[in-house]
């Protein structure tokens, strides 16, 4: 299976989106280790870890980013017909 990212976002953005969600987990896993409460702080870890699974691909071959639709439809042509 592949997938296609069709990226609008800078380098800059990226990494502030990227930034913002990790301080945001970072932050319940804090609070909740503080207010004594793990399952929150397990539920919280877990998203962590699943959010780094997914920015984080395994096979880099899986993930082909297209940066225009020049080169979406220079990809989409590139595919082997259905038929």
């Amino acid at each position: 299976m592949k997938y296609v990212i069709y990226e609008r976002e800078t380098a800059l953005e990226s990494i502030a989106s990227d930034a913002v969600t990790f301080l945001g987990l970072t932050f319940c896993i804090w609070f909740s280790d503080k207010m004594g409460g793990a399952f929150w702080t397990i539920m919280s870890a877990a998203m962590l870890f699943i959010w780094l699974g997914v920015k984080i691909p395994m096979e880099k071959d899986r993930v082909k980013k297209l940066k225009s639709k020049e080169e979406a439809v220079e990809w989409v042509k590139s595919l082997p017909d259905d038929t």
